[in-house]
């Protein structure tokens, strides 16, 4: 496990969704922030192979690109305090993402990608466009019966290994963002 990895796993999860907020949308107005704040909770709340919490969610590897290994923003993202105004703001609507009754911008997107680029997984069945908002573009993926039925399941049996985690469908979305 890198460095990186450990420092960003102590890390308290408003904090590090303040960081992939910074790292992903810093320059996108308020409700272009919110919108990535709102995919990562969306897949927190799919309870899927996404990940249970807003740190595994956060940190799997291949979905946000900001802290992959090789992205030249993670050192950034690593060295954000307080102090700097813009993280200053995205800790400020990460910690808005998370009051009860925020509303979505997205209606539920579980994916984006910036405008301009195609990421493979855009022309899956399984993608539905949802909006663009500022310089992104949301979708949300339509789960199979059988990636529904083990959603269930992790949340009825949440200490329990659900399968989904060496399927060939975790690692086709380990591709996407």
């Amino acid at each position: 496990m890198s460095n990186s990895r450990n420092q960003l796993e102590k890390l308290p999860e408003p904090d590090l969704l303040a960081r992939c907020i910074w790292g992903e949308a810093r320059g996108e107005s308020i409700r272009g922030k919110l919108a990535v704040a709102h995919v990562v909770l969306n897949r927190v709340n799919a309870r899927s192979y996404y990940g249970g919490s807003i740190k595994e969610v956060i940190l799997k590897p291949l979905h946000f690109s900001c802290f992959n290994e090789n992205d030249p923003n993670l050192a950034r993202i690593l060295c954000l305090d307080s102090s700097n105004p813009d993280f200053a703001y995205c800790r400020a609507v990460a910690d808005i993402s998370l009051l009860a009754g925020n509303p979505d911008p997205t209606g539920g997107a579980t994916h984006y990608h910036a405008a301009g680029t195609r990421p493979s997984w855009v022309g899956s069945p399984q993608m539905k466009f949802l909006c663009q908002i500022g310089n992104h573009l949301f979708y949300r993926e339509s789960l199979s019966f059988r990636g529904m039925l083990l959603a269930l399941a992790s949340r009825l049996f949440p200490s329990r290994q659900t399968g989904s985690q060496n399927s060939g469908a975790n690692k086709r979305n380990q591709e996407q963002e």
